[in-house]
């Protein structure tokens, strides 16, 4: 079901090819956003709106950070049992 009261909205281009890969898009100028682009200023970098915060826009943004974590993690835990 469809969030009608979302402030953003996410966009996954490909998900068949890149499932992880999500874009928010900006509110005002319609520019699609990684989550670098805004990670350490909530502020879109095209158009220097500034993104309110909200759960959706949080989680858009560790997605990535917590993702790339657990790969690190469970690639070295890997590593341990074989040695």
């Amino acid at each position: 079901m469809k969030n009608l009261n979302a402030k953003y909205h996410f966009l996954r281009p490909n998900p068949e090819l890149l499932p992880e890969a999500r874009y928010l898009i900006c509110p005002k100028c319609k520019e699609m956003l990684a989550p670098a682009d805004i990670e350490s200023f909530a502020t879109c970098p095209f158009c220097n709106t500034h993104l309110e915060y909200s759960n959706d826009l949080e989680d858009f943004i560790l997605a990535p950070l917590v993702a790339q974590w657990m790969n690190s993690t469970s690639a070295l835990a890997a590593r341990m049992r074989i040695h």
